[in-house]
């Protein structure tokens, strides 16, 4: 059932996932200075935006041939609720 242009096209279609949790990395370093407040707006958004990321990959998983790989879709899962916590406790 998977041929190597179906593994090639799911390959390519983790590219543009890998970039988006990139870019949210990067948005957190450039924010890791602003205030306390503000900051945590930050990382609830970054949370809402892995969880959206999280479900997209078991959807994938579960409903289509594509493998997505644990291992990925449990660092998606530790990093929506560290940023959903952090977002909560975090102090000034």
């Amino acid at each position: 059932m998977l041929t190597k242009e179906a593994i090639e096209v799911g390959t390519a279609m983790h590219w543009p996932l890998a970039m988006s949790v990139t870019a949210l990395g990067i948005i957190i370093l450039f924010t890791r200075n602003i205030p306390t407040e503000e900051a945590k707006k930050v990382l609830l958004g970054i949370g809402i935006a892995y969880t959206f990321f999280l479900f997209n990959g078991l959807a994938q998983h579960f409903t289509t041939p594509v493998n997505v790989p644990m291992p990925a879709l449990i660092t998606l899962a530790l990093a929506a609720i560290l940023a959903f916590y952090t977002s909560q406790k975090a102090q000034a």
